[in-house]
Protein backbone atom coordinates (compact mmCIF):
# COMPACT_ATOMS: atom_id res chain seq x y z
CA UNK A 1 0.00 0.00 0.00
CA UNK A 2 3.04 2.29 0.20
CA UNK A 3 6.00 3.28 -1.96
CA UNK A 4 8.63 0.70 -2.81
CA UNK A 5 11.31 -0.26 -5.31
CA UNK A 6 12.00 -1.63 -8.76
CA UNK A 7 14.75 -4.24 -9.02
CA UNK A 8 16.57 -5.51 -12.09
CA UNK A 9 19.28 -8.11 -12.73
CA UNK A 10 21.28 -7.87 -15.95
CA UNK A 11 23.51 -10.63 -17.30
CA UNK A 12 25.63 -10.13 -20.42
CA UNK A 13 23.51 -7.15 -21.39
CA UNK A 14 20.14 -8.92 -21.04
CA UNK A 15 17.58 -8.12 -18.37
CA UNK A 16 17.04 -11.56 -16.83
CA UNK A 17 14.96 -10.50 -13.83
CA UNK A 18 12.90 -7.38 -13.27
CA UNK A 19 10.15 -6.67 -10.81
CA UNK A 20 8.41 -3.77 -9.14
CA UNK A 21 7.25 -3.63 -5.54
CA UNK A 22 4.95 -0.99 -4.07
CA UNK A 23 3.21 2.08 -5.43
CA UNK A 24 4.78 4.71 -7.66
CA UNK A 25 2.02 7.30 -7.33
CA UNK A 26 -0.02 7.16 -4.14
CA UNK A 27 -2.52 9.75 -5.39
CA UNK A 28 -3.62 7.46 -8.21
CA UNK A 29 -2.55 4.03 -6.94
CA UNK A 30 -0.18 3.43 -9.86
CA UNK A 31 2.08 0.45 -9.12
CA UNK A 32 5.84 0.41 -9.60
CA UNK A 33 7.01 -1.65 -12.58
CA UNK A 34 10.37 -2.14 -14.34
CA UNK A 35 9.23 0.63 -16.71
CA UNK A 36 8.55 3.16 -13.95
CA UNK A 37 10.66 6.28 -14.40
CA UNK A 38 12.65 7.25 -11.30
CA UNK A 39 14.84 10.23 -10.47
CA UNK A 40 18.30 8.63 -10.28
CA UNK A 41 20.09 11.32 -8.24
CA UNK A 42 23.87 10.75 -8.27
CA UNK A 43 23.69 7.60 -10.39
CA UNK A 44 23.48 10.24 -13.15
CA UNK A 45 27.18 11.07 -12.77
CA UNK A 46 28.33 8.07 -14.82
CA UNK A 47 26.25 9.33 -17.75
CA UNK A 48 27.72 12.82 -17.49
CA UNK A 49 31.19 11.25 -17.38
CA UNK A 50 30.35 9.16 -20.45
CA UNK A 51 29.23 12.30 -22.28
CA UNK A 52 32.55 13.98 -21.47
CA UNK A 53 34.44 10.89 -22.64
CA UNK A 54 32.51 10.83 -25.93
CA UNK A 55 33.07 14.56 -26.46
CA UNK A 56 36.79 14.01 -25.88
CA UNK A 57 36.86 11.14 -28.37
CA UNK A 58 35.18 13.40 -30.93
CA UNK A 59 37.82 16.08 -30.37
CA UNK A 60 35.52 18.67 -28.81
CA UNK A 61 37.55 18.79 -25.59
CA UNK A 62 40.32 17.02 -23.68
CA UNK A 63 40.15 15.54 -20.20
CA UNK A 64 43.34 17.47 -19.45
CA UNK A 65 41.84 20.81 -20.43
CA UNK A 66 41.69 23.33 -17.64
CA UNK A 67 38.35 24.42 -16.26
CA UNK A 68 39.31 27.98 -17.26
CA UNK A 69 39.56 27.05 -20.92
CA UNK A 70 35.81 26.45 -20.98
CA UNK A 71 34.55 28.66 -18.15
CA UNK A 72 36.96 31.62 -18.24
CA UNK A 73 34.80 33.63 -15.85
CA UNK A 74 35.61 31.13 -13.10
CA UNK A 75 37.85 32.81 -10.47
CA UNK A 76 41.59 32.20 -10.33
CA UNK A 77 42.01 30.09 -7.21
CA UNK A 78 45.66 29.23 -7.62
CA UNK A 79 46.51 25.90 -9.24
CA UNK A 80 44.52 25.14 -12.40
CA UNK A 81 41.73 22.57 -12.17
CA UNK A 82 41.45 20.03 -15.00
CA UNK A 83 38.38 18.23 -16.28
CA UNK A 84 40.04 14.96 -15.28
CA UNK A 85 40.30 16.16 -11.68
CA UNK A 86 36.65 17.16 -11.76
CA UNK A 87 35.63 13.72 -13.04
CA UNK A 88 37.55 12.07 -10.20
CA UNK A 89 36.47 14.52 -7.46
CA UNK A 90 40.05 15.63 -6.86
CA UNK A 91 39.45 19.26 -7.89
CA UNK A 92 38.69 20.72 -4.47
CA UNK A 93 35.78 22.74 -5.88
CA UNK A 94 33.18 23.29 -3.11
CA UNK A 95 29.90 21.37 -3.38
CA UNK A 96 27.09 23.74 -4.34
CA UNK A 97 24.47 21.56 -2.62
CA UNK A 98 26.36 21.87 0.67
CA UNK A 99 26.68 25.61 0.07
CA UNK A 100 22.91 25.82 -0.38
CA UNK A 101 22.42 24.05 2.94
CA UNK A 102 24.97 26.28 4.65
CA UNK A 103 23.32 29.44 3.35
CA UNK A 104 19.79 28.26 4.12
CA UNK A 105 18.68 28.28 0.49
CA UNK A 106 15.49 26.17 0.30
CA UNK A 107 15.47 23.25 -2.12
CA UNK A 108 12.08 24.51 -3.32
CA UNK A 109 13.66 27.66 -4.74
CA UNK A 110 14.18 27.77 -8.49
CA UNK A 111 17.96 27.56 -8.91
CA UNK A 112 19.30 28.51 -12.34
CA UNK A 113 22.66 27.43 -13.72
CA UNK A 114 23.78 31.04 -13.40
CA UNK A 115 22.79 31.15 -9.72
CA UNK A 116 24.52 27.84 -9.01
CA UNK A 117 27.69 29.06 -10.74
CA UNK A 118 27.55 32.34 -8.81
CA UNK A 119 27.22 30.42 -5.54
CA UNK A 120 30.29 28.32 -6.34
CA UNK A 121 32.45 31.17 -7.61
CA UNK A 122 31.65 33.38 -4.61
CA UNK A 123 33.72 31.08 -2.40
CA UNK A 124 37.25 32.17 -1.42
CA UNK A 125 38.93 29.20 -3.06
CA UNK A 126 39.05 25.44 -3.45
CA UNK A 127 38.68 23.26 -0.38
CA UNK A 128 42.20 21.89 -1.00
CA UNK A 129 44.87 22.23 -3.70
CA UNK A 130 43.60 20.42 -6.82
CA UNK A 131 45.00 16.94 -7.20
CA UNK A 132 46.03 16.49 -3.57
CA UNK A 133 42.88 14.93 -2.08
CA UNK A 134 39.58 13.31 -2.99
CA UNK A 135 36.34 14.92 -1.85
CA UNK A 136 32.97 14.26 -3.44
CA UNK A 137 31.45 17.43 -4.87
CA UNK A 138 28.33 17.78 -6.97
CA UNK A 139 29.76 21.01 -8.37
CA UNK A 140 32.26 19.03 -10.44
CA UNK A 141 29.57 17.35 -12.49
CA UNK A 142 27.31 20.40 -12.68
CA UNK A 143 30.24 22.28 -14.22
CA UNK A 144 31.08 19.38 -16.55
CA UNK A 145 27.54 19.60 -17.88
CA UNK A 146 28.07 23.29 -18.62
CA UNK A 147 31.39 22.49 -20.30
CA UNK A 148 29.64 19.96 -22.55
CA UNK A 149 27.30 22.76 -23.65
CA UNK A 150 30.12 25.16 -24.42
CA UNK A 151 32.35 22.60 -26.13
CA UNK A 152 29.72 20.88 -28.28
CA UNK A 153 27.08 23.55 -28.78
CA UNK A 154 24.47 21.24 -27.27
CA UNK A 155 23.11 21.07 -23.76
CA UNK A 156 24.04 18.01 -21.75
CA UNK A 157 20.46 16.78 -22.22
CA UNK A 158 20.69 17.15 -26.00
CA UNK A 159 24.18 15.67 -26.28
CA UNK A 160 23.38 12.66 -24.08
CA UNK A 161 20.16 12.01 -26.01
CA UNK A 162 22.00 12.00 -29.34
CA UNK A 163 25.16 10.17 -28.29
CA UNK A 164 24.02 7.84 -25.49
CA UNK A 165 20.30 7.34 -24.97
CA UNK A 166 19.14 7.12 -28.59
CA UNK A 167 21.94 4.76 -29.75
CA UNK A 168 21.25 2.45 -26.80
CA UNK A 169 17.46 2.55 -27.16
CA UNK A 170 17.01 4.19 -23.75
CA UNK A 171 13.69 5.75 -24.70
CA UNK A 172 12.59 6.56 -21.15
CA UNK A 173 15.82 8.24 -20.03
CA UNK A 174 16.68 11.93 -20.13
CA UNK A 175 18.45 14.71 -18.28
CA UNK A 176 15.61 16.81 -16.89
CA UNK A 177 16.78 20.39 -17.43
CA UNK A 178 13.28 21.82 -17.92
CA UNK A 179 11.15 21.60 -14.79
CA UNK A 180 7.97 22.20 -16.84
CA UNK A 181 8.51 19.20 -19.14
CA UNK A 182 6.13 16.25 -18.93
CA UNK A 183 7.84 12.96 -18.01
CA UNK A 184 5.77 9.93 -19.12
CA UNK A 185 5.84 7.18 -16.54
CA UNK A 186 7.33 9.42 -13.84
CA UNK A 187 6.74 8.38 -10.27
CA UNK A 188 6.97 10.44 -7.09
CA UNK A 189 8.86 9.87 -3.86
CA UNK A 190 7.56 9.72 -0.32
CA UNK A 191 8.57 9.92 3.33
CA UNK A 192 6.57 8.73 6.31
CA UNK A 193 5.18 11.63 8.34
CA UNK A 194 5.22 11.86 12.16
CA UNK A 195 1.84 10.15 12.29
CA UNK A 196 3.04 7.29 10.08
CA UNK A 197 1.11 8.38 7.00
CA UNK A 198 2.92 8.95 3.71
CA UNK A 199 3.91 12.46 2.67
CA UNK A 200 5.01 13.46 -0.82
CA UNK A 201 8.66 14.49 -0.98
CA UNK A 202 9.12 15.76 -4.50
CA UNK A 203 10.60 19.03 -5.75
CA UNK A 204 9.31 20.09 -9.15
CA UNK A 205 11.54 23.19 -9.21
CA UNK A 206 14.99 21.59 -9.05
CA UNK A 207 16.23 20.97 -12.58
CA UNK A 208 20.03 21.26 -12.37
CA UNK A 209 21.72 18.43 -14.26
CA UNK A 210 25.15 16.82 -14.47
CA UNK A 211 25.58 15.70 -10.88
CA UNK A 212 21.99 14.49 -10.91
CA UNK A 213 18.86 15.37 -12.82
CA UNK A 214 18.54 12.10 -14.73
CA UNK A 215 15.31 10.13 -15.05
CA UNK A 216 15.38 6.48 -16.09
CA UNK A 217 13.90 3.03 -15.47
CA UNK A 218 15.18 -0.44 -14.66
CA UNK A 219 14.49 -1.51 -18.24
CA UNK A 220 16.49 1.37 -19.67
CA UNK A 221 19.39 0.88 -17.27
CA UNK A 222 19.66 -2.71 -18.52
CA UNK A 223 20.34 -1.23 -21.96
CA UNK A 224 23.08 0.95 -20.46
CA UNK A 225 25.07 -2.23 -19.79
CA UNK A 226 25.41 -2.67 -23.55
CA UNK A 227 27.65 0.39 -23.69
CA UNK A 228 30.18 -1.41 -21.50
CA UNK A 229 30.04 -4.77 -23.25
CA UNK A 230 30.71 -3.96 -26.88
CA UNK A 231 31.65 -0.28 -27.27
CA UNK A 232 28.26 0.57 -28.74
CA UNK A 233 28.85 4.28 -28.21
CA UNK A 234 31.71 4.45 -30.69
CA UNK A 235 34.52 4.98 -28.18
CA UNK A 236 37.12 2.18 -28.42
CA UNK A 237 37.85 0.71 -25.00
CA UNK A 238 34.92 2.61 -23.48
CA UNK A 239 34.58 0.36 -20.42
CA UNK A 240 38.29 0.48 -19.59
CA UNK A 241 38.31 4.26 -19.90
CA UNK A 242 35.28 4.61 -17.63
CA UNK A 243 37.00 2.41 -15.04
CA UNK A 244 40.24 4.41 -14.89
CA UNK A 245 40.81 5.48 -11.29
CA UNK A 246 41.84 8.96 -10.35
CA UNK A 247 45.49 9.52 -9.49
CA UNK A 248 46.60 12.09 -6.91
CA UNK A 249 49.74 14.20 -7.18
CA UNK A 250 51.31 11.78 -4.69
CA UNK A 251 50.88 8.96 -7.20
CA UNK A 252 48.24 7.24 -5.07
CA UNK A 253 45.15 5.96 -6.86
CA UNK A 254 41.67 6.88 -5.69
CA UNK A 255 38.63 4.61 -5.55
CA UNK A 256 36.63 6.84 -7.89
CA UNK A 257 36.76 6.42 -11.66
CA UNK A 258 34.56 8.30 -14.16
CA UNK A 259 31.30 8.68 -12.26
CA UNK A 260 31.83 5.20 -10.80
CA UNK A 261 33.08 3.96 -7.45
CA UNK A 262 35.63 1.15 -7.62
CA UNK A 263 35.72 -1.57 -4.98
CA UNK A 264 35.66 -5.31 -4.54
CA UNK A 265 33.51 -8.04 -3.05
CA UNK A 266 34.84 -11.48 -2.33
CA UNK A 267 37.83 -10.83 -4.56
CA UNK A 268 35.60 -9.68 -7.43
CA UNK A 269 35.86 -6.24 -9.01
CA UNK A 270 32.74 -4.34 -7.95
CA UNK A 271 31.79 -1.05 -9.60
CA UNK A 272 28.99 0.89 -7.95
CA UNK A 273 27.28 4.23 -7.47
CA UNK A 274 24.30 5.18 -5.39
CA UNK A 275 22.07 8.20 -5.21
CA UNK A 276 19.68 9.92 -2.85
CA UNK A 277 17.65 13.08 -3.41
CA UNK A 278 14.16 14.02 -2.29
CA UNK A 279 12.98 10.56 -1.13
CA UNK A 280 14.46 8.66 -4.07
CA UNK A 281 17.10 6.07 -3.17
CA UNK A 282 18.98 4.46 -6.06
CA UNK A 283 21.82 2.03 -6.72
CA UNK A 284 23.57 0.55 -9.74
CA UNK A 285 26.21 -2.14 -9.18
CA UNK A 286 28.26 -3.77 -11.91
CA UNK A 287 30.59 -6.78 -11.82
CA UNK A 288 32.56 -6.47 -15.09
CA UNK A 289 34.25 -9.87 -14.96
CA UNK A 290 30.96 -11.65 -14.24
CA UNK A 291 29.08 -9.50 -16.79
CA UNK A 292 26.51 -8.94 -14.08
CA UNK A 293 24.68 -5.80 -12.96
CA UNK A 294 22.09 -5.14 -10.27
CA UNK A 295 19.82 -2.08 -10.33
CA UNK A 296 17.66 -0.99 -7.39
CA UNK A 297 15.46 2.11 -7.67
CA UNK A 298 13.25 3.16 -4.74
CA UNK A 299 10.76 5.95 -4.07
CA UNK A 300 10.67 5.44 -0.28
CA UNK A 301 12.93 7.75 1.69
CA UNK A 302 13.49 5.09 4.35
CA UNK A 303 14.67 2.48 1.83
CA UNK A 304 18.34 1.49 1.69
CA UNK A 305 18.87 0.78 -1.99
CA UNK A 306 22.52 -0.15 -1.46
CA UNK A 307 21.64 -2.71 1.22
CA UNK A 308 18.90 -4.18 -0.96
CA UNK A 309 21.38 -4.47 -3.81
CA UNK A 310 23.87 -6.28 -1.58
CA UNK A 311 21.19 -8.82 -0.68
CA UNK A 312 20.52 -9.48 -4.37
CA UNK A 313 24.25 -9.68 -5.10
CA UNK A 314 24.73 -12.19 -2.29
CA UNK A 315 22.01 -14.40 -3.73
CA UNK A 316 23.52 -14.26 -7.21
CA UNK A 317 27.21 -14.56 -6.35
CA UNK A 318 27.17 -16.65 -3.18
CA UNK A 319 24.25 -19.08 -3.59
Amino acid sequence: DGPGCAVGVVRSGSLVHARGFGIGNLDHGIPITPRSVFYLASVAKQFTAAAVLIAAHEGALSLDDSLHRWIPEFPEWGRPVTLRQMLHHTSGIPDFLLLMQRDGIPWENILTDEAALALITSQPGTDFPPGTETRYSNSNYLLLGEIIRRATGRTLAQFAEARIFRPLGMTHTHFHDDRTAVVPGRIFSYDAGPDGTWRTNYNMNFDRVGGGGLYSSVEDLARWEGAFLDDRLGVPGFAALMLQRGVLDSGDSTDYALGLGIGSRGGRLRVAHGGGFMAFRTSRVWYPDERLAVVVLCNDGSADAAALSREVEETLLDP
